[in-house]
């Protein structure tokens, strides 16, 4: 049987065995400077808690270790690959980059292009920029226009152009206060 090393971390009891107490540079080249005596646990003024992370991760480095803790591992001489080492909200991150990749991809790369020449535009645009201006700027109007607005929505006056919005806005303004971005 491997023989037993006891620790005492901020209070808290461990027994481990010589071969994993190796695997820690610092224990174990700290040992070294000791007499042979290791029958009295070893005090180390570290956080416990943290502490059960490095020693499940010296056993098994496929342990989750949280990326916040990395530090501990650089105390302790531990060698690892911080890009495997466990982020509490990665899962979260990569659903959400999920889901906005398919919002993504349904606005940009579904039916939308400009109906003149067919060129795919973003969103619910109905005009690329090189022909924009030639068409009226009211939401879904598809009219002919050299101005910002055909006739049929010049006429209406000055208002606001999001959805079915009727307040009033400035000349120069496409929308009205409340939508303005």
């Amino acid at each position: 049987m491997s023989e037993i090393i006891k620790l005492n971390v901020s209070g808290k009891k461990y027994q481990i065995t010589l071969e994993t107490f190796n695997k820690i540079p610092y224990l174990a080249n700290g040992l070294d400077f000791c007499n042979d005596n290791i029958s009295e646990p070893i005090f180390i003024q570290r956080s416990p808690l943290v502490f059960d992370h490095v020693l499940a991760y010296v056993i098994d480095d496929k342990h989750p270790f949280p990326i916040e803790y990395s530090y501990e591992l650089d105390f302790y001489d531990i060698k690892y690959d911080i890009t495997k080492l466990h982020s509490p909200h990665s899962k979260k991150l990569d659903r959400i980059n999920n889901i906005l990749d398919i919002l993504y991809n349904q606005k940009v790369h579904g039916n939308h292009e400009c109906h003149e020449c067919k060129q795919e535009v973003l969103f619910d645009k109905i005009s690329c920029y090189d022909h924009i201006y030639e068409h009226c700027i009211r939401i879904n109007c598809l009219q002919k226009t050299t101005d910002n607005f055909c006739k049929l929505h010049l006429k209406n006056g000055r208002r606001c152009n999001y959805k079915n919005c009727n307040n009033s806005r400035m000349n120069n303004e496409i929308f009205c206060f409340l939508h303005i971005k």
